[in-house]
């Protein structure tokens, strides 16, 4: 890293870093990806490619050092990444081979913080497996990675000229700089001084803490899905009042966790894109942002009441989330997020994904490319509910 300049971490970057201090030795941040291309695949030509997109986007070689003991990062130099290749015959393979790569533990200390896999199968078929450390990108940034690593191969399978729309996270740390000292920066931190003029009481799931004697992270996923008939009662519902189902669930939420909590003033975390603009939407690397929703006087009206008062909470949050979690915290305040609500819509993520119509070669008969967080054993928070909209 000799003559390398060095970079302060941005907010977002700052909270996966805090994260990793507190479960150190954890895979907590690893995320993992897949995308499968169907077809008589080169496997020389599809290293090539994903070696492209490292060279490409340099948030992949983003380091991360400590000076005087503070974390700060720099971009190494490109090269030549060796990238493992496993041999199999079926694809219900692949899932193992993710689920093994997902808990791969980073040395997050000055080295690399991606891995590359390729599943080769010569029944037509091939899967690149990307698992990466929070620090340098969220999963937003890996359906980008997907999408240029196949570009990459079709251009090179037909000698065709490819220039990538990618940018450099470097802008994304020197806006960021530039907003720390905005009046817009300063507008944010009136907006979220009010929320939080007081504090709320940390809300919980009662039988999640009964009788606890040891703090564990270890974590279960439990899923199910929505009646159809209840899934089309919810979204008529949502169209009819003028909502999103984000909104829907959130309301929900909110609902269960003040009845189990027996409160009624408590926050809900929320993980948001943070990205307002073409340039940061083609950026890999780590944007989100985890926003505290301020519940209070939720049995006060109707449920459509509530529902209302959500989607009106959450467009004042978003036009105040560049205000970082963090920044949040620097005035005083302990953590004020214990539970959390994800929400993905699927036919979105898919449609992101598929929507460049891609072709590797003539005689391919599909291209999937499935976006998905591995389950992982391990958990920041008491609960998080997560849906998924198909």
């Amino acid at each position: 890293m000799e003559n390398k300049e060095l970079f302060e971490l941005t907010n977002p970057q700052k909270s996966i870093w805090y994260t990793e201090q507190f479960y150190e030795g954890t895979t907590v941040n690893n995320i993992c990806v897949s995308g499968t291309l169907y077809g008589n695949i080169n496997e020389d030509l599809l290293k090539q490619a994903i070696n492209n997109v490292i060279e490409q986007n340099d948030s992949f070689r983003i380091h991360i050092v400590l000076k005087d003991n503070i974390a700060k990062q720099y971009i190494s130099d490109y090269t030549n990444f060796n990238i493992d290749v496993e041999y199999i015959n079926d694809e219900s393979e692949i899932k193992q081979i993710e689920s093994e790569e997902a808990k791969y533990k980073f040395d997050v200390i000055d080295s690399d913080l991606f891995r590359f896999k390729i599943a080769m199968s010569k029944n037509n078929f091939a899967s690149i497996i990307l698992t990466v450390n929070h620090l340098i990108a969220d999963s937003w940034s890996l359906g980008l990675v997907i999408q240029e690593i196949i570009k990459n191969y079709n251009s090179i399978k037909n000698n065709e000229e490819f220039t990538p729309d990618t940018f450099s996270y470097v802008d994304y740390v020197n806006s960021e700089n530039e907003y720390r000292n905005s009046p817009k920066f300063e507008n944010d931190k009136t907006y979220w001084n009010q929320i939080f003029n007081t504090i709320p009481e940390q809300a919980t799931i009662p039988c999640l803490i009964s009788g606890a004697k040891n703090v564990s992270y270890n974590a279960k996923r439990l899923g199910f899905e929505i009646d159809k008939d209840i899934l089309y009662k919810i979204n008529n519902f949502c169209r009819e009042n003028h909502i999103s189902t984000f909104n829907f669930f959130m309301a929900i939420f909110s609902i269960y966790i003040g009845r189990v909590s027996n409160i009624d003033d408590f926050v809900i975390g929320t993980p948001i894109l943070n990205r307002s603009n073409f340039k940061e939407k083609h950026t890999t690397g780590m944007f989100v942002n985890t926003v505290p929703v301020r519940f209070d006087n939720i049995n006060d009206g109707t449920f459509k009441k509530l529902t209302n008062t959500v989607a009106t909470k959450m467009l004042g949050i978003l036009r105040h989330q560049k205000y970082s979690y963090n920044s949040i915290l620097e005035v005083g305040k302990e953590n004020i997020i214990n539970l959390a609500r994800k929400y993905k819509n699927a036919e979105e993520e898919i449609k992101k994904l598929n929507n460049m119509h891609f072709s590797v070669q003539k005689e391919i008969e599909k291209l999937n490319e499935e976006k998905q967080l591995r389950e992982k054993n391990i958990s920041k928070f008491k609960a998080i509910l997560e849906t998924e909209e198909l």
